[in-house]
């Protein structure tokens, strides 16, 4: 009897051993610099030569605007990859300014860029109270006709940061410091 649960258990291990490499064998496949028309890519090289290796990320395509963009960095399951393009959609599309006028939880402008360390107001055009809250960090209540006056110098320096209204996951806009 125990032989045979020795000789099976070496067969588990066998069968466990090449599946590992097999997975393995076609993460590294999969890894590989895709080449850009026109370059050699000599993927079993050791040591460097003169020829120009170029890899390209997959493209990825963005959709549905600036709400969009900001729904796809703010959601779970998105890849990295997708994530980072809508960011620098984000990025290149920001409108420049200084102030953002908020009626009820929609803002003038959705998606602003402004200088890390100039002063960024955010004006309570309605006739409700509402609470500010940009990157769950910074948190402020600006009562019906009242502005506030921050200064955009946010923990992580120049980047994407998004702003709520009322509650934290309500994200209604996109502030990006440079």
């Amino acid at each position: 009897m125990q032989i045979v649960l020795k000789i099976v258990l070496g067969i588990l291990i066998v069968i466990a051993g090449t599946l590992g490499f097999l997975i393995y064998k076609q993460k590294a496949d999969t890894q590989r610099p895709v080449p850009v028309s026109g370059t050699k890519v000599d993927t079993k090289a050791t040591t460097k030569t003169s020829t120009t290796t170029t890899t390209k990320t997959p493209q990825i395509t963005v959709t549905g605007g600036v709400e969009n963009a900001i729904k796809k960095i703010i959601t779970a399951g998105v890849s990295q990859e997708e994530r980072s393009a809508y960011v620098k959609y984000l990025e290149t599309n920001a409108v420049s300014k200084t102030a953002i006028s908020m009626v009820g939880c929609k803002p003038d402008a959705n998606n602003i860029s402004i200088k890390e360390g100039a002063n960024l107001m955010f004006n309570n055009a309605g006739t409700s109270t509402i609470k500010i809250i940009i990157n769950k960090e910074n948190t402020f209540v600006l009562t019906p006709k009242a502005s506030k006056t921050i200064v955009a110098d946010f923990k992580f320096g120049p980047s994407v940061y998004g702003y709520s209204c009322d509650i934290p996951s309500n994200v209604v806009g996109i502030v990006v410091t440079k």
